[in-house]
């Protein structure tokens, strides 16, 4: 595509006097121009280098023209730069249906793996936001810290807007700046900022922040919700840390009981995935407990070995439950 210079008038102005360029010819006394500040100070006759020099600077490429007014014009080249965004997919919804939705929460995580196991960077903001779902499955490549648990390359969803991602230096404290979408962070970052103690980010906790992901938006798309998904719902969405902490706490606890689990009164949406929440829950659990334990003496090996047996058991826990889920959400009662 060719460049077009495009001719940018600068009028040089006799002493005590201003061009309008706006009035037809007519000049304005005692007036300062704001559009040419590069030959204020000169009249026609000045050849000051320095005039020149600016004009150069400012045009990027000069050079006189004469025109029918007598008056020069330097002229520049503009280069324009247009920013062009396909849309690629759509947001998770509750049209996918329930053996889709957890497939491509799946492939979100496959992709969290690949930009922290291959490209040693750490997500950090995993939202429903986040999680884009193609219409059409593209073929992709598995990283190797799950090549014994994914069988097939097709993905339908990819983890999008690493805007606040960071470069993985170990565990590391990192109290500020706080990174993470207040409803979905995990329950341990949850706590420790309720107590303004240091952050220790890890994949563990943004593994949980998927688990986060699939029940908001449960809860979210269930047209009558129980009481206590009620309440979830009014917690996760308080806005303050110390209410989000403790209500993710009590929601963990529920959970991860084998017995409680069963007794939860859960509407039809969210009683699909009970079994499926419940072991994603209980498996991230023990891995956000491993991480206290290891954080002060465990070598960068022995935690990325933690690290990525926690992807493979978040892969295998979904996969085992995928084919379970029925394909659309049941009508409405």
């Amino acid at each position: 595509m060719e460049h077009i210079p495009v001719f940018w008038v600068v009028f040089k102005r006799s002493a005590g006097e201003d061009y309008d360029s706006d009035s037809d010819g007519d000049y304005d006394s005692g007036v300062d121009s704001d559009d040419d500040d590069s030959s204020q100070g000169h009249d026609d006759n000045d050849d000051d280098s320095s005039s020149d020099d600016a004009g150069t600077r400012k045009a990027g490429q000069h050079g006189s023209i004469g025109d029918d007014t007598g008056v020069g014009a330097i002229f520049e080249i503009r280069h324009h730069r247009h920013l062009v965004i396909k849309t690629m997919g759509r947001a998770l919804r509750a049209s996918l249906g329930p053996r889709k939705l957890l497939r491509a929460i799946q492939h979100a995580v496959i992709g969290h793996c690949a930009l922290f196991t291959e490209g040693g960077y750490l997500h950090g903001d995993v939202s429903p936001g986040n999680i884009i779902v193609i219409p059409e499955p593209v073929v992709g490549k598995i990283p190797d810290a799950l090549s014994s648990v994914v069988q097939s390359h097709e993905c339908i969803a990819v983890l999008i807007d690493g805007d606040v991602a960071k470069q993985w230096r170990g565990v590391e404290k990192t109290p500020h700046p706080h990174t993470g979408t207040l409803p979905f962070i995990s329950t341990s970052l949850a706590n420790k900022r309720r107590e303004r103690m240091p952050e220790f980010h890890t994949p563990i906790d943004d593994l949980e922040s998927f688990i986060w992901v699939l029940l908001y938006e449960l809860v979210h798309w269930s047209h009558t919700r129980t009481t206590i998904e009620q309440l979830w719902w009014d917690g996760f969405n308080a806005g303050t840390v110390q209410r989000v902490a403790l209500e993710k706490q009590s929601v963990v606890s529920k959970w991860v009981d084998k017995a409680l689990h069963q007794t939860l009164n859960l509407s039809q949406y969210v009683h699909l995935f009970r079994a499926v929440l419940h072991e994603l829950f209980v498996s991230m659990a023990a891995y956000s407990k491993a991480v206290e334990t290891m954080i002060r003496k465990a070598s960068q090996t022995e935690f990325l070995a933690l690290f990525n047996d926690a992807y493979k058991d978040f892969i295998q826990i979904s996969e085992k439950h995928i084919s379970r889920l029925p394909n659309r959400f049941p009508a409405l009662k």
